[in-house]
């Protein structure tokens, strides 16, 4: 069986990028207690789909960075399926984050054909 080991040069970029959206779900996390938070920051109908595609990135790259550590404290735990289950969660989370940037790119589309609003003149 094939397996792929990240170099250590891979692993810390994806450990910054971990990090970096830390920071940014922080910062979400800090307007939502503001007087006046912007838009972009709020949890609205329209940017949900946006929001929930980058919780997912996060929940996805905690995986990545920690599957080498799970692997060996769930070493015999299970029967020896330890390795089949980590990357059965591996593989749904980079599907379930697939299917979100597919919908958040299909939705940006069908917003971008639709003709805007007209304005009625007085």
């Amino acid at each position: 069986m094939f397996t792929y080991e990240l170099s250590l040069l891979q692993r810390l970029l994806i450990i910054w990028l971990f990090i970096l959206c830390g920071l940014v779900l922080a910062v979400q996390a800090a307007k939502q207690y503001a007087d006046r938070p912007a838009a972009k920051w709020r949890l609205t109908a329209e940017t949900k789909p946006y929001w929930y595609t980058f919780y997912v990135l996060e929940a996805f790259l905690l995986v990545q960075i920690s599957h080498r550590v799970l692997m060996l404290n769930f070493s015999g735990a299970l029967g020896g399926y330890e390795e089949t289950l980590l990357d059965g969660l591996w593989m749904g989370l980079l599907a379930l984050e697939c299917l979100m940037v597919a919908g958040v790119a299909v939705r940006a589309a069908l917003r971008a054909g639709q003709p805007g609003k007209k304005v009625k003149a007085q």
